[in-house]
């Protein structure tokens, strides 16, 4: 499943929920359980925005200015965070939005097939590009910048990403994520599964094979104009974001082929995760790790509700992640 359902899924789950009940494991298992009856694909596809003059990343203002452009000439809406311009939406919500060092992102509607998927994904890549070569803008399928250094790539002005780029670099085996930010570009698949039994052997058998997917999809040993001695310095990079947040439950539930109570395992593993923040609205309360969210769960004070768990393991990186469909994450764009 992709967007367009995950999308219609997890508003009529939030809408399921009021602000008065305190959340509890059954309720965010339904969130697994309520899956589309299709089986799609969907597809998110980052590129580098590169200034094609000096070969340095482009800047927010030239960026937000080929997006206006081509939300105008496509009939789409543009999305913005406060007065920053981040993206923008299709009626089908087929989205272009812009990553911490101003990557750009399509992500697709779901479609039935991968033929679908390169149809519509080239069309929106000939109108843009189309749009930034006006500007002088390459966007470059590459896994990492491979000239500028982190200091010279400025973070979007997005709420999100100042909160994580505090928080991140001094979590527990956060050392690159500043790197990650601004400097990575990947690509992610998303497939959907039938049932508990199908989403367990499904995630099983994505995590086997995700080290060979790395490994074959591997461009990017250039960093900072100099060969380096890996060849995906974006996988190597993602390695050092945060273990808690990062592979958190490889060896855990995969003991064995027992898939009975997959989701409720998979949901315990993301309790453990320790809370960046959370929203009520467009108030934002930083909680910086104080707790995990198992513990945010019992906090009667500021009862949690299903929007927190949403945006919670939405801030969870394993490299296969499920949500109420499955996300192949992080392989070099």
């Amino acid at each position: 499943m992709a967007n367009e359902t995950a999308q219609k899924t997890n508003k009529n789950t939030l809408s399921e929920y009021s602000r008065n009940k305190i959340l509890s494991v059954r309720d965010i298992k339904k969130f697994y359980e309520n899956k589309s009856t299709k089986s799609l694909i969907g597809l998110e596809y980052e590129r580098l925005s590169i200034d094609k003059n000096t070969l340095n990343c482009a800047d927010y203002k030239t960026i937000s200015k080929i997006i206006e452009i081509f939300a105008n000439q496509n009939n789409w809406k543009i999305l913005y965070d406060r007065d920053t311009i981040i993206g923008a939406k299709s009626a089908d919500f087929t989205s272009i939005s812009l990553e911490p060092g101003c990557q750009l992102e399509i992500s697709l509607s779901p479609k039935n097939n991968i033929l679908d998927i390169d149809l519509s994904l080239n069309k929106i890549i000939n109108r843009i590009d189309k749009i930034a070569s006006y500007y002088n803008v390459i966007f470059l399928g590459y896994g990492i910048n491979p000239k500028n250094t982190i200091e010279q790539i400025p973070l979007l002005n997005k709420q999100r990403y100042l909160i994580m780029d505090k928080y991140l670099p001094n979590a527990k085996g956060g050392l690159l994520s500043r790197y990650m930010m601004r400097k990575t570009a990947g690509i992610q698949v998303n497939v959907d599964y039938s049932s508990e039994n199908d989403a367990f052997y499904k995630v099983k058998f994505l995590n086997l094979i995700m080290p060979f997917i790395e490994a074959m999809c591997s461009n990017s040993p250039f960093e900072n104009n100099t060969l380096q001695d890996k060849k995906s310095l974006r996988a190597n990079i993602w390695r050092n974001v945060g273990y808690e947040r990062c592979n958190f439950f490889y060896g855990k539930i995969f003991k064995n082929d027992n898939s009975k109570n997959f989701f409720e395992k998979y949901i315990t593993e993301v309790l453990k995760v320790p809370v960046i923040y959370i929203e009520r609205g467009d108030k934002k309360t930083i909680i910086n790790g104080k707790v995990n969210f198992a513990q945010f769960m019992k906090n009667t004070q500021n009862s949690a509700v299903f929007e927190d768990y949403i945006l919670h393991q939405s801030l969870c990186f394993p490299d296969i992640r499920l949500k109420n469909y499955i996300e192949i994450r992080n392989h070099d764009s």
